[in-house]
């Protein structure tokens, strides 16, 4: 499933299977239900995460701000979201305990941003 910018979601349908990536601006815990507020260079989206479709809610929970996280679920259409979108997360995964793949040439290119992450 490819990637969507948080700002093309709008133009969804509804009850679609969609697969955002971005940094956690914020998150709060509910009883029966969390919410995260992930960004990218786009715009900001709501995900809604239930016990039942997500199996790694304690890894959640440990998430700080700007983490890196991969959401895929079900989009829904929410006036009451900030975007007037949200996605019904299914699965989601986050940069915890991974090491950065990349080329040293980009690592050089991008030194201030590696050495702060």
């Amino acid at each position: 499933m490819e990637r969507t910018l948080i700002r093309d979601l709008k133009g969804r349908k509804d009850g679609e299977e969609v697969t955002a990536y971005g940094w956690l601006q914020e998150s709060r815990k509910l009883k029966s239900v969390s919410f995260l507020i992930l960004r990218d260079h786009t715009g900001i989206l709501q995900v809604t995460l239930k016990p039942e479709n997500i199996g790694n809610m304690d890894e959640l929970a440990t998430l700080n701000r700007e983490s890196v996280l991969a959401v895929r679920g079900q989009l829904k259409l929410n006036a009451g979201a900030r975007s007037g979108v949200e996605i019904l997360a299914k699965k989601s995964k986050s940069s915890i305990g991974q090491k950065a793949r990349c080329h040293w040439a980009l690592l050089i290119r991008w030194k201030l941003i590696s050495i702060q992450g």
